[in-house]
């Protein structure tokens, strides 16, 4: 920001004098806020798809910043959070390449965070690729009740090579390229399971049974010509974070930094030119009068910060589902002992810190 401040105010030669009586552009970054708030959801929006394509894939990254907050003595204090990226990979033919198409900026990842990204365009795709989180399947379900869902294959595989280490193969060892051949077809999963079974492998083996109705499932809608893989959005959450560097635990605006991160999705994306975007403002200046529709502090939060707000909101969120688990547990076990059907061995970790946490 403060770099690209003072590159605009040197081209405008707009200068301040310094100490020593020497002109220079200031880099105060005040600038490119203001230009982010008044034109950035303008080149945003002429450039990103107004709605979703036929199929997408979804993922979720996060990064810590610092949480700063008002105690009830009036006191700042500060504890360290996470900001979750919920990514959304769009392939605007239902097939081929694709490009990230929304990166946003949220408190959490929880299906209300998930569902709410969802329902911020208009269309519904049919093909959505995502991992085995409740969360993102259970969004996808309520607000693209239509579309078909298919595991990515990655994850799957990964999960199969857990089992594999788990066992004692390493990645070298000939089981891990035959689960790679195994996921996307049958009669290889069927080999897969043959070689796991003559190798002893009991923990990869126990895996192969319990994950094979959704691999029927996953063959019997598998289009060769579809995405399967949410490995697109690894590699920009990868240079994203990147990006941020060492500022990331500074940023306090959530509306600010999820237009940074759109911004970044379209510079990934190789959409990103001074041209495009210099005719992009032009334009949309002169439909008004040559005047910006947003105000220069359009961004700007009026007391406190909208980022660790939405943090602390799912945090409180999240607080309150497991209170609410806690005690539908303790009821049922209460229910269980009432009826005499309590189980008297042992009881199982859970239990115990259920019966810990009602203390």
């Amino acid at each position: 920001m403060r770099q690209a401040s003072e590159a605009a105010r040197d081209t405008a030669q707009r200068f301040v004098t310094d100490r020593w009586g020497q002109r220079k552009p200031s880099p105060h970054g005040q600038l490119s806020a203001d230009q982010l708030a008044m034109f950035g959801s303008v080149v945003r929006d002429a450039l990103m798809p107004a709605e979703w394509p036929d199929a997408v894939a979804l993922d979720e990254t996060s990064f810590d910043l610092t949480i700063t907050e008002t105690d009830d003595q009036g006191d700042k204090v500060s504890h360290p959070g996470s900001v979750s990226i919920l990514g959304i990979y769009g392939y605007q033919a239902g097939r081929g390449s694709g490009r990230a198409i929304r990166l946003a900026a949220r408190g959490g990842a929880d299906r209300i965070e998930w569902e709410a990204v969802l329902r911020s365009r208009k269309a519904e795709p049919t093909w959505v690729v995502c991992d085995q989180g409740k969360a993102v399947m259970a969004a996808v379900k309520r607000a693209w009740p239509n579309a078909t869902i298919y595991i990515c294959e990655a994850h799957l595989r990964m999960l199969g090579e857990q089992r594999l280490a788990a066992d004692g193969f390493d990645r070298f060892h000939p089981l891990w390229r035959s689960l790679r051949k195994a996921i996307p077809k049958r009669d290889a999963w069927i080999v897969f399971e043959q070689e796991v079974r003559d190798a002893g492998a009991t923990q990869t083996l126990a895996w192969i049974r319990d994950a094979r109705p959704l691999m029927d499932h996953q063959w019997a809608i598998r289009e060769d010509d579809r995405p399967h893989s949410i490995g697109g959005l690894e590699t920009v959450f990868q240079e994203v974070v990147r990006r941020l560097g060492d500022r990331r635990f500074v940023f306090r605006n959530r509306a600010r930094l999820e237009l940074v991160f759109d911004l970044m999705a379209l510079d990934l994306a190789k959409e990103a030119n001074d041209l495009r975007y210099r005719e992009i403002i032009r334009t949309h200046l002169l439909r008004n009068a040559g005047r910006p529709t947003r105000k220069r502090r359009a961004l700007d939060d009026h007391g406190g910060s909208s980022l660790h707000h939405a943090v602390t909101e799912v945090e409180a969120r999240l607080k309150r589902r497991r209170e609410q688990n806690a005690r539908a547990q303790r009821a049922h076990l209460d229910r269980l002992r009432k009826s005499g059907k309590a189980r008297t061995r042992t009881p199982s970790r859970r239990a115990r810190n259920v019966r810990q946490s009602s203390r």
